[in-house]
């Protein structure tokens, strides 16, 4: 039995050692790695100066989320119509009709298609003919179709019919979410453009990358980190950014009313601001 703990103590004690001992190797091989990278522990003055980061070297970089709402009639915005030409509406309509299922079923779908008297579709996406936009932009819409842009080899996305439909007159459509069609406006601009100087097209070809689509909400993120300093105000430096890709999405959108069209007489218009994330609408009496 004395032989049993005088074993056990050893052992633990060697645990404890090995527990103990790690801490300062790991201290001393992070120290070796930042002497090696030239920082200096002569004195807490030399630390300073010397490590690799400071708080003069923070950047920040900002992503704005904005909604976007389209406006028009019930025969020409996407959003009622890919509502009313969906297997599930006429599924619902069928059993209705056989007395499947309550009338109830189908009453809110079509209250919310026929009772909107401002015309106003929040997250809708638009449709418009792919033959209107610069040979540029049809290929950048190309492009993006692609399964993967690394390998163009492997074809395009497998979802690629959800891009594209016919309108009423027969004529093929592009069909894309706002978000989207930012950025394809700004692609048409640049198409349209033969004169641009070569740094404000290369500026225009980078920005684009800076337009995200999610499908619904319109996105962007910084065109440039700043560097945030005490003196100015952290967050300060943002401003200047956020106010230019507030005003690179009002650009885009008035090419999108004015060239990107849809073949119909009452075409409809697209609106982008900021706003809270979108919520059921409100009805009051």
């Amino acid at each position: 039995m004395g032989e049993y703990r005088i074993r056990m103590h050893t052992e633990i004690t060697a645990e404890q050692k090995i527990v103990h001992t790690s801490v300062p190797t790991e201290l001393r091989m992070a120290r070796q790695f930042l002497t090696r990278a030239g920082v200096s522990f002569r004195s807490s003055e030399d630390l300073a100066e010397t490590l690799p980061f400071s708080r003069g070297d923070v950047t920040a970089g900002s992503e704005s989320e904005l909604q976007a709402v389209v406006i028009g009639s019930r025969s020409t915005v996407d959003l009622p119509l890919t509502i009313e030409q969906s297997n599930y509406f006429a599924n619902i309509q069928r059993r209705v009709a056989a007395g499947e299922v309550p009338r109830k079923a189908i009453a809110d779908l079509e209250r919310f298609i026929s009772d909107n008297p401002t015309g106003v579709w929040e997250n809708s996406w638009v449709r418009f003919p792919g033959i209107k936009l610069s040979e540029f932009a049809r290929g950048v819409f190309q492009g993006d179709l692609l399964a993967d842009k690394k390998k163009p080899d492997r074809g395009t996305r497998c979802d690629i019919q959800r891009f594209c439909c016919t309108g009423g007159d027969g004529v093929e459509l592009l069909r894309l979410p706002v978000s989207y069609l930012i950025k394809l406006a700004l692609a048409d601009l640049i198409g349209t453009q033969p004169l641009l100087p070569p740094l404000v097209r290369e500026t225009g070809i980078r920005l684009m990358g800076h337009y995200l689509n999610d499908n619904t909400s319109p996105e962007t993120f910084s065109f440039n980190v700043v560097t945030m300093t005490p003196d100015r105000g952290m967050g300060q430096g943002n401003r200047p950014g956020n106010r230019a890709s507030l005003s690179l999405y009002a650009v885009a959108r008035n090419i999108c009313e004015r060239g990107i069209r849809t073949c119909r007489e009452q075409p409809e218009s697209k609106s982008i601001f900021r706003a809270p994330p979108a919520r059921a609408p409100e009805r009051t009496e």
